[in-house]
Order: structure tokens, then sequence, then C-alpha cells
């Protein structure tokens, strides 16, 4: 499937989101405005709203598609009717501290918003409240991502911890102080692992249930990870403050792997060329957002695409298709290209390589325990929790 052509804006974009089951993508500007396009071959504008009084930092449809959630660092919090491009409902002081990131909970018109000052809610939108307030970090909260079946919404923040939630139980566990600012975070390898993306440019990796300290991590990139969005269990895909889109290996979670990590770019210098497939080297380039930092990558419903939104005022599309086959390339050893870029990482002998591999196969066994414990104590509590409605209510007055 083709890359599709970019959506060009006025003002800087800060986030972007795919409607789960329809062509349709929402883009929030540092504005305040939200669009809603139709996108394709030629993308048409549906909608566009005048959704918050400044940067709409954060976006989020409902599993259903009905509504859009929006989040700004004026301090609000929105719900739009996708249909209509209505806003149904506006919580104008959500926070007391501008807001940086909304995740789903699971369940309809259930969400969670983290603000500038560590402090995470937890709201039901259909009831218009906030059911649940803590604060996870001493700075500001920097993503948020959601394990549905586990109760758990983990969180990375700007003081350098990493923050597991448990919604049902009210209990969190909190990491060590990472060196450096951690911005992103997803939850990968059938909830084994979790990576967080930092300031500096490292991805750590931790073994779930073992959140002391990351168990892992990789090197590879010069400048901040600041967004990381899931292909499947074993891919993912970071954007970086250079402008440069990276695809992470198959084996990620593996220290033999991170020895030989492999990746995809996004070049801001390099242009449309596929090369070569060594060690700790490129595999190919995809597209370029000419060097401005990236503020978001996310997967469309169907898998068939990525979006990406930076500081130069645009949205792009890329094929997922184009990775697969450099992937299989590099799965086979064979050559593509002649354009290099030297991982920052050294290839450990393999006595040490071993030796890694043991110590992360005992992390992955000590994690599945306290997994299984977790879920243990969740089962005590989860009969007690109530269903709820799958719609919002019509809006107020």
């Amino acid at each position: 499937m083709a890359a599709l052509p970019p959506l060009q804006f006025e003002d800087e974009v800060f986030d972007v989101a795919f409607h789960p089951s329809t062509p349709i993508v929402a883009s929030g500007l540092i504005s305040g405005d939200i669009f809603l396009h139709n996108y394709g071959p030629a993308h048409e504008l549906k909608a566009q709203i005048e959704g918050h009084d400044a940067a709409c930092r954060c976006l989020s449809f409902s599993d259903d598609g009905a509504y859009l959630f929006s989040a700004s660092s004026d301090k609000s919090l929105q719900v739009v009717d996708v249909a209509t491009g209505v806003a149904l409902y506006k919580q104008s002081r959500a926070h007391d501290h501008s807001i940086n990131v909304i995740a789903k909970l699971g369940s309809e018109g259930m969400l969670a918003s983290g603000d500038d000052d560590g402090h995470i809610k937890l709201w039901d939108l259909r009831q218009r409240t906030s059911i649940a307030t803590y604060r996870s970090h001493e700075d500001f909260v920097s993503d948020i991502t959601v394990v549905p079946h586990k109760k758990t919404i983990i969180s990375t923040g700007g003081d350098g911890r990493l923050c597991a939630h448990n919604w049902n139980t009210q209990k969190s566990k909190v990491s060590d102080q990472m060196e450096d600012e951690l911005l992103s975070v997803v939850v990968m390898k059938h909830h084994k692992k979790v990576v967080c993306g930092t300031q500096g440019g490292t991805i750590n990796l931790f073994s779930w249930g073992l959140w002391g300290d990351f168990t892992d991590r990789m090197t590879n990139h010069p400048t901040s990870v600041d967004s990381l969005a899931k292909i499947n269990e074993d891919i993912l895909v970071s954007g970086s403050s250079d402008g440069v889109l990276r695809v992470m290996p198959r084996d990620i979670g593996s220290q033999r792997q991170h020895c030989r990590l492999m990746t995809i770019l996004t070049s801001a210098f390099d242009y449309g060329s596929v090369v070569s497939v060594l060690p700790n080297k490129v595999l190919g380039v995809l597209g370029e957002h000419n060097a401005y930092p990236i503020e978001r990558v996310r997967l469309s419903g169907d898998e068939a695409y990525l979006a990406s939104c930076s500081h130069d005022k645009t949205v792009r599309f890329w094929s997922t298709d184009a990775i697969n086959p450099i992937i299989e390339a590099a799965a086979q050893g064979r050559e593509t290209g002649a354009y290099y870029q030297n991982s920052d990482m050294e290839d450990d002998d393999d006595d040490e390589d071993e030796d890694e591999e043991d110590k992360e196969n005992l992390a992955d066994e000590e994690a599945d325990r306290a997994d299984e414990r977790m879920d243990d104590a969740d089962g005590d509590t989860n009969g007690n929790e109530e269903e709820v409605a799958s719609a919002l209510p019509p809006p107020s007055g």
C-alpha cells in the first residue's frame, strides 16, 4: 500500500489519532484547534473544531469511534461527537495544571489524564466526573499506556520514574529514579516488557512486575525518544527530536539482539533509499520530517499506516507494507543498499551474551511469578466491579 500525501497545517501539530475502524484521522494543533480528515490518496476535511484556548496536546478516540477525547495546556478536557464535529461536553478546569497526555482505560467513556505537575486523574465521562486522583510523579507526566485486563496504568515522567498503578486496588509501584527524563512508553512481548524512551536517547526496558530498575537498555538514538508506537509484540517505531522514525528489531528484550540492533529510519538528509543489512546498521529509509522534532507516532486501526506529526506543521503517513520486506531482508542477511549508521552499542563476546540472556530469562520468570500474584490479588476484587454503560449521556443545557 502506497504512502499517502501529508496533511499540511498553518500551525504546529502536537498530536494525531486514528479512528479505530474508519479512515478518519484527528490532528491537534498548538492553536487549540482540532481537525478531522477523511484520509486517503486525496484527503478530505471532515470538520474543524475550535476545541481549546491553548495548545491541544493530546487526542484519543473512544473504542467505538463515536467520540473524540481531547485535552489541552489550558487545563481543559473535551468530548466531541465525531459524526457531527460538535463538542458534547467540556470540563474547563479538569486539572490544576496543563494536561499533557490522555489514555482510555478500556471501558467506554473511562479515561486517564496526566498533567504537568505529576498528577493522574481517572474519569468516568458518562457521569462527567473525576473518580480518582493520584500523584504518580514529582514532575510532568510525559506518557501513559494502559493494560486493561491487568487494570494497570503505566506512566512515565520528567522525574525519571516509571509508575505502575492498579486502579482496581488503588496501589502503585514506582521505579527508582533514572538518570534521565522518561518521555514515552509502550508494553511489548505479551505484557512481559515495558519499553521507555528517554530525553538522552536511551531506551530502557523493564520486565513486568520488576518495577525497581530497568533490566536492559538500547543506546542507538542520538537524540530524545519522544514517541513510541507498537506495531506488534516484537516491533515498535520510535519518533525522535531529530525528525527520524526508527524501527526496532524483532527480538526486543533479548540482549543478544540488542548488541546487533538493526534500525529502519526516516532520515532528514538521505531520502528514499534502502541500505545494507549488517549488525548495528540502518536497514532502510521511510521518509523524513526535515529534521523537525517528532511529537507523536500512531498506528492506524487497520495497521496499514503509521502517522507522525512534527514541528514542521505536517502529519505524514507511512505505509507499514514498507517495513516487513526490509525486516525479512535483515533476517536473511541480504544486502539492500550502501548507507550505514553505526550504533553506539558494542558487540559483546558470545559468553557475555549468553550470561546476559540467562539473566534476562531469570528476570522474565520472576516477572511472570509477580504477574500471577497480582492477578490473584485482582481476582479477589474483580467480582465487585460495576458494569458501565456503553454510551455517553446527552449534553446538558
